[in-house]
């Protein structure tokens, strides 16, 4: 048996550039991954099979299952595997959560079942499964184009601090109800995310530089959201920003210590907020003793 880490991401800028031919939108987004993480355990067996912790995501529509069987239909491995995922990344929260699981399962089986593919096989993998999988192959602090699956690693942003919070607010079809929603007064050029990519090459991180397209449509369709921000910057807050689609909010702090403070006043607000870190990291496979 076999356990890794699926990290969750945060997009540290999101531009839509316009609309595709084939439905899709042109991004430019800074992806990075943080310390929040969902656990893997993946073990053989004769067919796939996947429980989770959450049980509403124990299905074959899980994207996980989706990645394993996409993985046994494209090798042609003969048998299967069961998947175990311990939850921890909140869903439908822009994190990226149900992607860093498939993304891990890949990079699990991969090893589990001695496909010995190629990181290029993985990444053409990935991109059938979702635009954030490729990322969440590798993580770290990257810059998306085209539908966010064109890469380019950009200098570490790892071991800094910052808080999020997750609103308990959610709607159906989040993702395709927010993109439907655009209009091209939201559309840019993506110069504010290859500027502030210049900026983490200076080992900066410039605020006024993390932009997010959907930010306007996400306050207006997520109810309370306008709320939780307004207490981040009441409890010292600098800057609050959207990840991904939403409705997760996150603020960077310079220390631990003004972090956990940020986090347990939020906390004590009622608002679900984690003090978390950047990290520089792929999925990490180890035998699970424990577990065998």
């Amino acid at each position: 048996m076999l356990t890794t880490k699926a990290y969750a991401k945060i997009n540290l800028s999101l531009e839509i550039i316009g609309l595709r031919q084939d439905g899709y939108h042109d991004v430019s987004t800074i992806y990075q991954t943080v310390s929040l993480a969902d656990t893997i355990y993946v073990d053989k067996a004769d067919i796939i099979s996947l429980t989770c912790s959450q049980i509403n995501l124990s299905n074959e529509n899980n994207l996980a299952y989706k990645a394993a069987n996409l993985l046994q239909q494209f090798t042609g491995y003969v048998g299967g595997a069961k998947i175990e995922i311990i939850k921890e990344i909140p869903e439908a929260m822009g994190l990226g959560g149900g992607s860093s699981d498939a993304a891990a399962t890949l990079i699990a089986l991969n090893q589990l079942w001695d496909l010995n593919l190629k990181s290029n096989d993985l990444h053409y993998l990935a991109s059938n499964l979702g635009a954030d999988v490729p990322y969440l192959l590798h993580g770290g602090t990257t810059l998306g184009t085209a539908i966010g699956n064109n890469l380019k690693t950009l200098k570490s942003l790892k071991n800094k601090w910052l808080v999020l919070v997750c609103p308990i607010t959610t709607i159906e079809n989040k993702t395709q109800r927010l993109y439907k929603a655009l209009n091209y007064e939201l559309f840019s050029n993506g110069d504010n995310t290859m500027d502030l990519a210049d900026s983490i090459a200076e080992s900066s991180l410039d605020n006024r530089l993390m932009i997010n397209s959907f930010e306007q449509i996400a306050f207006d369709v997520f109810t309370g959201l306008d709320i939780i921000k307004d207490d981040m910057l009441q409890c010292g807050a600098s800057s609050v920003h959207l990840s991904g689609t939403g409705p997760s909010l996150f603020t960077f702090v310079a220390e631990k210590e003004h972090g956990t403070k940020l986090r347990d006043q939020l906390s004590q607000k009622c608002h679900k907020a984690y003090l978390l870190e950047t990290i520089d990291a792929s999925p990490i496979l180890t035998p699970d003793r424990s577990r065998l």
